[in-house]
């Protein structure tokens, strides 16, 4: 292995995003080779402790152990990627925190007070966090801050979200970070109107939050601006789970394991430069 690979570890290795995540690494993308796929973590309660992480995927052997535990396995990676549950993910960071490993976060459904934890923790180790890993999306949130700079005044401006019948989180996390950007510049940042992302409501301003739960649906956002003549809506329409692995394996690469800090996609694909 080179001295400037990356060993990553996927924490929620048993679940959708996990098996996604593993199958990327193992298909070794030329985007991301210098990242090392070495180590799987699960709850202790899966039946899949003890077994290869092969059997997640295809079944043949790769020779990585699914675990239970970071401390069985803090040895063997630099960054952990996690997409587990939020109190899952709570007990990792504080073991990533605890060996100074970095974490790549996207698990979502985070109260208020737990995702201070999460700020605090990003003063001695780096953290990517973000709802959605997908480039699009984040993409989407830039045009939806100019779209809203220019009509959000004279608009009725509504969210639409639908997702896979067992997604937990209502409404997701992508659709309260979509709210927040949009009423950051309507009101300004610092504004107290502006509630955070982790509020399930908003009585300040009326930007309702429509969810949906059904089937297989891997993702899909939209933006409704309407007033009395035209509408204009934003959408964003997820098709498969690799454009999340993709953006989490980046992220990765990005964040390295020199970094310190909070940060999220904006940061990592450079858009808090347009």
């Amino acid at each position: 292995m080179g001295a400037d690979n990356i060993r990553v570890a996927i924490s929620g290795a048993t679940g959708r995003m996990g098996r996604q995540l593993i199958q990327s690494l193992l298909l070794k993308s030329n985007c991301y080779k210098s990242v090392v796929f070495t180590a799987a973590i699960t709850n202790s309660n899966s039946k899949f402790i003890g077994s290869d992480v092969g059997r997640l995927i295809d079944g043949r052997s790769v020779g990585i152990v699914i675990h239970d535990s970071i401390e069985d396995i803090y040895k063997d990676f630099d960054i952990l990627i996690d997409f587990s549950s939020s109190q899952a993910t709570l007990n990792y960071l504080k073991s990533c925190n605890m060996y100074n490993k970095n974490m790549v976060i996207g698990t979502t459904g985070f109260t208020e007070e737990e995702f201070v934890f999460i700020k605090k923790t990003s003063q001695k180790i780096g953290i990517v966090f973000s709802p959605n890993f997908s480039i699009m999306v984040n993409v989407m949130l830039k045009l939806l801050e100019k779209a809203t700079s220019i009509i959000g005044g004279m608009s009725d401006i509504k969210i639409i979200e639908l997702h896979h019948r067992n997604k937990k989180d209502i409404p997701s996390g992508t659709a309260l970070k979509i709210r927040q950007s949009i009423l950051s510049v309507l009101f300004g940042s610092d504004n107290k109107k502006v509630r955070n992302m982790f509020s399930k409501m908003n009585n300040d301003y009326d930007i309702d939050i429509h969810s949906m739960r059904a089937g297989g649906f891997v993702g899909e956002h939209n933006v409704l601006f309407a007033n009395d003549g035209e509408s204009l809506e934003v959408i964003h329409r997820g098709f498969d789970r690799s454009i999340f692995a993709s953006g989490a394996i980046y992220s990765a690469l990005w964040l390295g394991v020199l970094k310190v800090g909070l940060f999220d996609m904006v940061n990592v694909l450079g858009l808090d430069e347009i």
